[in-house]
């Protein structure tokens, strides 16, 4: 038991407004977090009425332009496609980088520079310049390409074959690729 001067009667009253004191303190403190709760959550609650609106407007405008979008869409739509079938159109023809891969695939120890390429449908005109090491690797390197490549017409003019080292070279090749 406790040693105190106030009779029991107070003591339990006093105990009864301790806890009535803590519940109020206790409600004032969840209204005062509802009430910032509240308030933070304003900014976003405006917002989506905002964004709500805008997309209800975007919407009855749909509705109300009805069939002329749909019209104007088809139209885009088609001219789309016609740009496509072209772009494939454009892959059946001869491709510069598969004529070049073609080329470098067989150069072997010549040391090439340049390329020029031109194409008209599956036939290929390329001129490939470059620096051949020897006489040797340079007539082996004409020969592979008119082995490797589907009838190829090969052109290396006998004037570059005058130096035995270090050949500047300019060969013409024209074929058909597959």
């Amino acid at each position: 038991m406790r040693h105190t001067l106030l009779p029991s009667k107070e003591r339990a009253a006093m105990s009864r407004d301790y806890y009535l004191r803590l519940a109020v303190v206790v409600c004032i403190a969840l209204a005062s977090a509802a009430i910032v709760g509240a308030v933070a959550l304003l900014p976003a609650y405006i917002q989506a009425r905002n964004l709500e609106s805008e997309q209800l407007s975007a919407v009855a405008k749909l509705d109300n332009s009805g069939d002329k979008a749909g019209v104007s869409m088809e139209t885009e739509l088609k001219a789309d496609m016609a740009t496509i079938s072209r772009v494939e159109s454009s892959f059946s023809n001869a491709s510069a980088s598969r004529a070049i891969s073609d080329i470098i695939s067989l150069r072997g120890n010549i040391r090439l520079t340049s390329f020029s390429f031109a194409a008209s449908g599956k036939a290929v005109s390329l001129i490939v310049q470059g620096i051949a090491p020897t006489r040797d690797d340079l007539v082996s390197f004409k020969n592979d390409i008119e082995n490797s490549l589907n009838g190829a017409k090969v052109d290396l003019p006998l004037s570059e074959l005058t130096k035995s080292a270090d050949i500047p070279f300019a060969i013409s090749v024209a074929y058909n690729q597959p």
